[in-house]
């Protein structure tokens, strides 16, 4: 297999500001301290939770069901497990290196299964316990950040973000006076993308995420904010450094305030320990004109990873982790109902593409929306794997998959697994006659899960 470089592109209640207290101090001097330089002075007052309306939107976007058992906890056999294994297997068969995924319902908890390989050369069987690429599901966790700052008052979404980024950014980008932390979020703020103008693709090694930044600097805008909808890695981007200048340190606030508060031990972003080269990680593989032939992306994935990963992509995770911190979004554990609110509906020209803030919601081809809601997440598809991680609110479902097969394009075989896991969950499921008895009950009255492993 030819070797080549590569890179990345795809409570119901209040939450109180106490999860501030993890900043303390800290966080109040950054605030006057950016403010000292940028002109962030004004004070804002924290979120109140809304309207009755929003309220009522947001409860019933947080759904009810929880991760019922740490994926360390093996028990039975789920009682449709040969059903999510059969297409496991099948999309295996039909080219894809490794493939991992995760189900979550309120009648049989969590069940996890694996088909495949983590590494080719070595035949190392794929596992629950690998750290998968998120690719641009990182954003749902930029977004999120966004509106914790925007509960505790540090942010208005509807600000120009000239008023929050660097003077040396500020001062050379495109609608910077105009486009808000909304466009950012919604990807209507018309500055361009870093993507071809970047040199990181012709020298990934030697270029990081400040090259990205200055690639875009003195570019005309592509439109007026708030005009069109236009997917750009730069809006995310410029998220993270809005929130590195409030912060002092846009991921050190992930960890602190998202990871290590959910227990979320087996994630990786920029700072922590065994960085570049966690245990656990993947080799990725590239399937670049969706023909089948297979390119090893590995050799130097894990420094251009680190190099490059800054707000728009670049989370490396177990399955099990994105899919506690999607319980916790939507189980209004990390923000308020009505900043939950604001994320899931989609609005403005990204309406038509079902986008919010950092969030897509969309219906699932086959899945009954009017009885079991649309789909909500964010996937991330890129050089080195995909993945899934989406809740439907109004049924408690979670259906998450990842890969380290990489793709480049549509990658169809991807939304193909989404349909399949939709129509095995909601549709043949409900008609299926269970392979196995009910799950047990562990020891504190929750359904236990089982890890699956062709």
């Amino acid at each position: 297999m030819k070797k080549i470089f590569g890179g990345s592109t795809c409570r119901p209640r209040r939450r109180k500001p106490g999860w501030t207290i993890g900043l303390g101090l800290a966080l109040i001097f950054a605030v006057f301290a950016v403010g000292a330089g940028s002109g962030f002075g004004r004070s804002l007052s924290p979120r109140t939770t809304g309207s009755a309306d929003g309220q009522e939107a947001a409860a019933a976007i947080s759904g009810v069901a929880r991760l019922v058992v740490p994926f360390g906890h093996i028990s039975r056999l789920n009682p449709f497990a040969s059903l999510y294994q059969e297409i496991i297997d099948r999309s295996v068969r039909a080219g894809l290196v490794g493939l991992a995924v995760y189900i979550e319902t309120l009648e049989e908890g969590v069940w996890m299964g694996t088909g495949g390989y983590a590494d080719l050369e070595t035949r190392t069987r794929i596992s629950p316990d690998n750290l998968f690429y998120s690719a641009s599901h990182l954003k749902i966790f930029t977004a999120t950040a966004m509106m914790m700052l925007w509960d505790a008052g540090l942010v208005d979404l509807d600000t120009p973000i000239d008023r929050y980024l660097p003077a040396s950014i500020s001062s050379r980008l495109a609608n910077a006076g105009t486009a808000t932390i909304r466009n950012l979020l919604s990807h209507t703020s018309g500055i361009p993308t870093y993507w071809l103008a970047s040199p990181w693709e012709n020298d990934p090694m030697r270029t990081t995420w400040r090259d990205d930044i200055e690639a875009v600097l003195g570019k005309p805008a592509d439109f007026a904010p708030g005009t069109k909808f236009q997917y750009c890695n730069t809006n995310f981007l410029l998220a993270a450094v809005i929130i590195d200048q409030i912060t002092g340190d846009h991921a050190q606030f992930l960890s602190r305030n998202i990871f290590q508060p959910l227990g979320m031990t087996r994630t990786f972003y920029r700072h922590e320990p065994g960085l570049p080269r966690p245990p656990g990680l993947l080799t990725p593989y590239l399937d670049r004109y969706e023909d089948g032939s297979l390119e090893s992306v590995g050799e130097n994935f894990p420094e251009i990873r680190q190099n490059h990963a800054y707000g728009a992509g670049g989370l490396l995770a177990e399955l099990g982790d994105y899919a506690r911190f999607s319980e916790a979004l939507f189980g209004g554990e990390l923000i308020s109902l009505e900043a939950l609110r604001i994320m899931s509906t989609p609005d403005g020209p990204g309406a038509l593409y079902g986008y919010g803030l950092g969030m897509i919601i969309h219906p699932t081809s086959g899945v009954n929306e009017a009885k079991y809601g649309k789909c909500h997440g964010h996937g991330g598809r890129g050089y080195f794997g995909v993945l899934e991680m989406n809740r439907y609110p109004k049924a408690g479902v979670t259906i998450g998959y990842a890969s380290n097969t990489g793709s480049m394009g549509e990658a169809n075989v991807f939304d193909e697994l989404e349909r399949q896991f939709g129509d095995a969950v909601f549709n043949r499921r409900a008609r299926a006659v269970p392979t196995t008895g009910t799950p047990e009950k562990s020891s504190a009255g929750r359904k236990s899960v089982r890890k699956e492993s062709r």
